[in-house]
């Protein structure tokens, strides 16, 4: 079986790493965010790269408002049968909740206990809870094993991009 998200990510059975090593790189990236913010400076953390670019800030607040749609869709697929999963629009989201004017201590804390708490309810689930399923209105059905991987792969894609924008400005 094949599916790919939008172009993110292609799921297939052989790249699946067992469900404990899967929750253990979701759990985790909290830390990860955590020692990159606390690397960076508070001008650092603020600053714009570029026209229409994000701000470390802005990229931790998305992280965070990602991880608490994670919350609510883990619960729903584990919860119901064919959950209803819901996109947002992330720019939207970062005008009209002011990313920008976001204290990064606040924001952090935010992702961190929620991806911890996350992976702690994902911990020892029965496979057949990892097959259960919900419907993504953009991306169609997805597994709650897929779903998890696929934030793995985002979050571990916009630490690459904090990480890079933390070592630009120190140079």
């Amino acid at each position: 079986m094949h599916l790919t998200l939008a172009g993110r990510l292609a799921y297939t059975r052989a790249r699946m790493q067992p469900h404990s090593n899967l929750t253990e790189s979701y759990a985790a990236q909290a830390y990860e965010l955590e020692q990159l913010i606390s690397k960076a400076s508070a001008e650092t953390i603020i600053l714009q790269p570029g026209e229409n670019r994000w701000s470390i800030l802005q990229i931790a607040c998305h992280l965070a408002d990602a991880e608490l749609l994670a919350s609510l869709r883990i619960r729903r697929i584990i919860t119901e049968d064919t959950a209803k999963l819901w996109s947002y629009q992330q720019e939207v989201w970062a005008d009209r909740l002011s990313y920008q004017q976001r204290k990064i201590g606040t924001v952090i804390t935010r992702f961190a206990l929620l991806r911890r708490e996350n992976a702690e309810l994902l911990t020892g689930l029965p496979d057949a809870v990892w097959d259960q399923t919900g419907e993504h209105d953009e991306y169609g059905v997805l597994s709650l094993r897929q779903l998890i991987e696929d934030y793995v792969v985002h979050t571990a894609k916009h630490l690459r991009q904090i990480e890079k924008l933390t070592s630009f400005k120190n140079q």
